[in-house]
């Protein structure tokens, strides 16, 4: 990729090896885990080369634009986040990892329309960890940075209507979300014009329940593939191998 970055090449080659560890996170914050990782690779496989301009709503620290970047070496990506302390660390980690002339970060909220405006049908694809609870359910957490990631108000229509005003026609839309909560996704995604193409199903040993990661395209006809068999390979995967090209992958 060339000198990306302040650092020289032998700091930003350190940092890769060392990746995903070693990424810079706020205090108080409900920090990446797999699931981050997986939304990446999971794009990654099923995105064509051409894909070239790709983004995150609520992207926190930047660990799956990162991920992207690293393996896909032509894209531009911009991540919207909400936290300005979130922000400050995406930029120290793109830094960090030689990536800073590929991803951006843009500090908004949401829930305003003009905060996404003038991205409107640019990205090609576009990846979505939003809230899995609305501010009804449960007990708040005790920071609230950690509330606003794990709870919102009707936070799944919001970020696919916002996915459906950013991404380009038959754009790629790539989102986690609680297999609980498997018909609220689908009628959702409906609702936001997109039509389903891929599902993997994936049981968390660390949290005990079951995440679904879908994709779907704007503006498309439902022909929806499960990928059982290919989820069952990604449990197998360790923190530490994401970047390598022995992982599962799925070529549509």
């Amino acid at each position: 990729m060339g000198s990306e970055s302040s650092l020289n090449s032998e700091q930003v080659a350190k940092q890769r090896a060392l990746f995903p560890r070693g990424l810079s996170q706020p205090r108080g914050s409900y920090h990446f885990g797999q699931d981050a990782l997986l939304l990446a690779r999971f794009a990654h496989s099923i995105l064509s080369e051409r894909s070239e301009t790709i983004a995150e709503l609520g992207c926190g620290s930047g660990a799956s634009l990162c991920l992207l970047a690293l393996l896909r070496q032509n894209i531009f990506g911009l991540g919207f986040e909400k936290e300005a302390v979130h922000i400050a660390c995406a930029k120290a980690n793109t830094r960090a990892l030689g990536l800073d002339t590929h991803l951006s970060f843009v500090h908004c909220d949401l829930s305003s329309s003009q905060s996404t405006f003038f991205f409107q049908d640019t990205f090609d694809a576009l990846l979505a960890n939003p809230p899995f609870y609305d501010k009804s359910e449960g007990h708040a957490p005790k920071t609230s940075l950690r509330d606003t990631a794990l709870r919102g108000d009707n936070a799944l229509a919001l970020f696919c209507d916002c996915a459906t005003r950013l991404l380009r026609h038959h754009g790629f839309f790539f989102c986690i979300y609680p297999a609980s909560k498997t018909q609220k996704l689908f009628a959702q995604l409906a609702d936001s014009h997109f039509g389903l193409r891929y599902v993997a199903p994936l049981f968390s040993h660390h949290t005990h329940s079951s995440r679904l990661f879908i994709a779907a395209r704007k503006n498309a006809k439902e022909d929806c593939q499960w990928l059982t068999e290919w989820s069952k390979d990604w449990q197998r995967m360790s923190i530490d191998n994401h970047t390598q090209e022995n992982v599962p992958k799925h070529q549509p």
